[in-house]
Parts: structure tokens; C-alpha cells; sequence
């Protein structure tokens, strides 16, 4: 794992997280055009409208605000060209 911030931005890309349903918040990444999606406690990133499974889950700490990711993610989203 990986915390997300600092592994996006390497790639030039920035995060936010969508808080709009408490119940299950997102972690948005943007790069240019391009946009992924990774759902807390999931195991999942949505890359551009394609959906990806990982080999570990989003993990969100609440105390801190920051946003642990499994290193794959940020592969993922290099080989989709962010």
C-alpha cells in the first residue's frame, strides 16, 4: 500500500475525495481529461468509464484525511494514461 497523494501527484495527477454520500465516499483522481474513481473500502478503480479489480482495497483514515491505495492503482492508471 501506498498513501494516494503522494503517489498520484508523481504521476502529475491530483486527488479529491467526493463526500457527496457519506456512506460511501470516493477517491477522485484527475489527470488532464482523464478521470478514476476508487470507492472506500473497495477494491475496485473505475478508469475513464472501464472498471478495474485490485488485488487490495481503498482504505480511507479519517483522523489523518489521507488515503491508503494499493501500489496496482497507480499502475493502472499509468498504463490508461494518466
Amino acid at each position: 500500500f501506498t498513501e494516494a497523494s503522494s503517489a498520484f501527484a508523481a504521476i502529475g495527477a491530483t486527488i479529491s475525495i467526493d463526500k457527496t454520500d457519506p456512506e460511501n465516499m470516493v477517491l477522485v483522481i484527475k489527470k488532464g481529461l482523464k478521470r478514476a474513481e476508487m470507492p472506500f473500502s473497495k477494491n475496485t478503480i473505475t478508469i475513464n468509464g472501464k472498471t478495474h479489480e485490485m488485488t487490495g482495497i481503498t482504505v480511507y483514515a479519517p483522523k489523518t484525511g489521507k488515503v491508503y491505495i494499493p501500489k496496482q492503482a497507480v499502475e493502472l492508471a499509468k498504463a490508461a494514461g494518466m
